[in-house]
């Protein structure tokens, strides 16, 4: 009997049909994400493992991407970089209720030695948080941290005073911070241990890379560092004494965050000849007249970037914005004699006339950033600094002399309901200097123009500030960015 011939479709179909069992992974299509270049996927792994919290597996990326699949786990595992961001938050509130301290110090155990030995030589970027645990935990932990203690770069260490004086932890680092660059230190208090001793902190004594020191709640006083390598130093919530400054003789940088000081008016300028950028910030409602305290105390030949921010700002009144004191800021531009070529004004509590007087003592500005307070108690959203006033005053004139003749980046963020339906004051001022009226200016190569607050920007707003840009009123090879903050 002859076999009827089978249906053409499905011709030799059970020959072409693989095995499931034949089939090779290799072989299998793959997701986008999986024929990115190794450079690239280790550019966005290290983006995500920039922090790990030991304590919290949920906010742990790199165990969380090793364990994604095979593939990822071979990556992670040959990239020891992604293993040497570190954060402990070692404190009783951290430890799950259904757990004893005995086994919840163990799995920090565990997780510690893993990333310790994953990261290899690597660097370490370390945050370690110390509060509300016993003594034997916190010197079981800091040893296995101590281990690894020559390969600490950047170290951020929150504790009591009296777990940064017990001596034998000093033991496990000392001389062995040779790698160490960044150091943050800042004083916890804490009912556990005993109340707060006076002896200073000798940790960080011998520590020949360390350049930068950030310290909050902290008196540097209290402390035995390499004063004089440090080029950065940041101080936040700190009150520090008269001698502050001269402990520290080769400093860059300084950030001053809401620290106090003491300085009389009898007392002499301290001179520092290396700083070249100040930055002054306060979050409280109202700094009060320490604030311009380093205008009064400091002289800085050589400062070329000052940053004035006042970053809790939604409660300031008219009264309070008049505390600006323009005087010690002009004072100590006119004494350092120095040429600034950078200046930052975030809801800084200086009025337009102000600003313009501050401006004409920086002949030398090439970036200026203004940032309008976010609010005000009534609601009621105004520009006290981008002004009429202040759009004439840095427009451009053969008439008059040019203020800050150097500019050349102009950053303004600003309220647009104040600009009302018109923003042409806005869109002269920027032609006048992008198209250079008078050769006594540099000529301005970029804007950028943020608009804030809960209002909604008026259409006729960017439609004049776009079509400027389309008909050539700011020239070409100008870069103009508008943009919304909320």
């Amino acid at each position: 009997m002859e076999m009827p011939e089978k249906h053409p479709n499905f011709a030799g179909q059970e020959n072409e049909q693989p095995r499931f069992e034949d089939l090779n992974p290799k072989n299998l299509p793959l997701a986008p994400i999986y024929k990115l270049p190794p450079e690239i996927l280790l550019e966005i792994f290290t983006t995500s493992c920039d922090r790990n919290m030991l304590t919290r597996e949920r906010f742990c990326p790199s165990l969380a991407l090793s364990a994604v699949c095979r593939t990822w786990r071979g990556f992670m595992l040959s990239a020891p970089d992604l293993w040497s961001s570190i954060e402990l938050i070692y404190c009783s509130s951290e430890r799950p209720q259904n757990m004893d301290s005995y086994d919840f110090r163990r799995i920090i155990f565990r997780r510690i030695y893993l990333f310790m030995s994953r990261s290899k030589t690597t660097p370490l970027d370390l945050s370690i948080y110390i509060a509300g645990c016993s003594v034997p935990g916190v010197r079981s932990i800091w040893r296995l941290l101590a281990e690894s203690s020559e390969r600490w770069q950047n170290l951020r260490l929150a504790a009591p005073r009296e777990v940064l004086l017990m001596d034998d932890l000093l033991e496990e680092v000392a001389g062995r911070l040779a790698s160490l660059k960044y150091l943050a230190l800042s004083e916890e208090e804490d009912d556990i241990f005993t109340p707060l001793s006076s002896a200073p902190i000798q940790f960080f004594k011998t520590c020949p890379s360390l350049d930068t020191i950030v310290l909050e709640n902290l008196n540097p006083d209290n402390l035995v560092l390499p004063y004089h390598q440090i080029k950065s130093l940041t101080l936040q919530d700190s009150t520090v004494g008269e001698n502050l400054w001269s402990l520290f003789p080769t400093l860059e940088e300084i950030v001053i965050r809401d620290s106090w000081y003491p300085f009389h008016p009898a007392q002499e300028h301290t001179s520092l000849s290396e700083v070249r950028k100040l930055e002054i910030i306060s979050w409280k409602t109202d700094p009060g007249d320490n604030f311009f305290t380093p205008f009064r105390a400091l002289t800085l030949p050589q400062l070329s970037s000052l940053h004035i921010s006042y970053l809790n700002v939604m409660e300031l009144d008219d009264d309070s914005r008049k505390s600006f004191d323009e005087k010690a800021l002009t004072s100590f531009l006119t004494r350092s004699r120095c040429s600034i070529t950078e200046l930052v004004l975030t809801s800084a509590p200086i009025s337009d006339v102000q600003a313009i007087r501050v401006l004409g003592l920086m002949p030398t500005l090439r970036s200026l950033h203004i940032e309008e307070y976010p609010g005000r108690p009534n609601g009621v959203p105004n520009n006290m600094i981008i002004t009429s006033t202040f759009l004439k005053a840095i427009s451009v004139t053969i008439e008059t002399a040019p203020l800050a003749p150097s500019l050349s980046e102009l950053t303004l963020v600003l309220h647009p309901s104040a600009l009302g339906f018109n923003c042409q004051e806005l869109v002269e001022a920027l032609s006048s200097r992008c198209l250079r009226i008078s050769t006594a200016v540099h000529g301005l190569s970029s804007a950028d123009i943020g608009f804030i607050g809960p209002e909604e920007v008026n259409p006729r707003v960017i439609q004049q500030l776009s079509g400027a840009r389309a008909e050539g009123k700011f020239g070409s090879g100008f870069h103009m960015r508008i943009r919304r903050i909320r």
